[in-house]
């Protein structure tokens, strides 16, 4: 079971007031109508977003497609409004993060460590944060937020697919390490992974070559 109570936040309704402004334009306007709802077909015509003059029918609360009510909320056209119970699905979603062998490795549906009171609930909270790059601090919300571009990104490509056919759409390269995905090493010791990529779409891929370094581990790409 998962117990989502903080990093869901950047995928909610207060959104604008936790995703780091360099990550914003992934939910603004701008971006929301060209690369998902304009122009990508019958469903994604309905995805409801801020300003859009929709209205769920027999929902009250539903004013977010109200200009006006919009400019209540200083958002804009075809802003992101919310998708906050989305993190409960993204855990089911294997994007190589193995996020679904250990909620701790963290994945687009957040970081969680189990309970300490119930072994089969895993949790976030205000003590489980990640380093925010954009405050340099740590947050409770970036273990998720630090995934918006990634989503968002997979997102329009899925919306690209509603109306395109394989060989003009976009789609995930393929990644391989050669030394495997599951390594143990003594906490300081510094180890070489090789990783591989190919695209399907034929298209170049780049790896980054570097040193990402965690707690008690140096790893080297």
């Amino acid at each position: 079971m998962f117990y989502n109570s903080d990093q869901f936040w950047c995928l909610a309704y207060p959104w604008s007031r936790v995703v780091p402004a360099e990550l914003q334009s992934y939910l603004r306007g701008d971006f929301m109508a060209k690369n998902i709802i304009q122009n990508h077909g019958p469903l994604l015509s309905k995805y409801y977003s801020w300003g859009d003059g929709q209205k769920i029918a027999n929902d009250e609360e539903h004013t977010h497609g109200n200009p006006e009510e919009m400019k209540k909320y200083n958002m804009t056209p075809y802003d992101f409004i919310s998708e906050g119970d989305s993190p409960a699905y993204f855990q089911l979603l294997d994007v190589g993060l193995r996020s679904k062998n250990n909620p701790e490795y963290g994945g687009w549906g957040g970081r969680m460590v189990q309970s300490k009171v119930n072994p089969k609930r895993w949790e976030d909270g205000k003590n489980i944060t990640d380093y925010n790059p954009y405050t340099k601090k740590q947050d409770a919300s970036y273990p998720q937020t630090r995934w918006i571009e990634a989503l968002q990104l997979d997102f329009a490509a899925r919306a690209a697919w509603c109306v395109k056919p394989y060989n003009q759409a976009n789609h995930a390269p393929e990644i391989s390490v050669k030394e495997g995905t599951a390594l143990s090493v003594k906490p300081g010791k510094q180890i070489e992974i090789n990783a591989m990529a190919s695209d399907p779409d034929k298209n170049q891929v780049n790896l980054i070559s570097g040193n990402i370094r965690r707690p008690g581990l140096a790893r080297k790409m």
